[in-house]
């Protein structure tokens, strides 16, 4: 049996790499890789902030999703 993966989960899956990787993200990375909407990229950081509110901080500076030192990958 096979597992398919809803198009949400793996947008959040990519932020996740993202942060644990490069220790930060954007919505410019979430267009470019997960081939989406600017609007859909906002939702995707909305869903994860509210899922995984420790994993992430906005960085205002570098306009940014950072990853904090409580960050626990979530996938």
């Amino acid at each position: 049996m096979s597992y398919v993966e809803s198009p949400q989960t793996k947008r959040l899956r990519l932020i996740d790499f993202y942060l644990y990787f490069f220790g930060k993200v954007n919505r410019a990375d979430l267009i470019k890789h997960g081939d989406i909407a600017t609007a859909t990229a906002s939702r995707s950081f909305n869903t994860y902030k509210v899922r995984f509110p420790q994993n992430m901080l906005f960085n205002e500076s570098i306009r940014a999703y950072i990853k904090p030192q409580s960050f626990n990958p979530a996938f």
